[in-house]
């Protein structure tokens, strides 16, 4: 079963604040889809995970 995060959780692990994650998913990020859960957007982890790698976000002890 897959695992998703919340907006606020996806931020998170990307070291970011909410508002810049919602800024780059329109400008830089787009191949990152988020999938509606009544009114909360949610964010597949591995997408999210596999993008804070990529990051250079995987010292992160959250991270595998």
């Amino acid at each position: 079963m897959a695992q998703f995060y919340t907006l606020e959780e996806a931020a998170t692990r990307l070291q970011i604040g909410p508002e810049e994650f919602r800024r780059r998913l329109k400008t830089e990020w787009t191949s990152i889809r988020p999938f509606r859960d009544g009114p909360t957007l949610r964010f597949r982890a591995a997408d999210i995970d596999e993008l804070a790698r990529s990051l250079g976000a995987a010292s992160d002890t959250g991270l595998p």
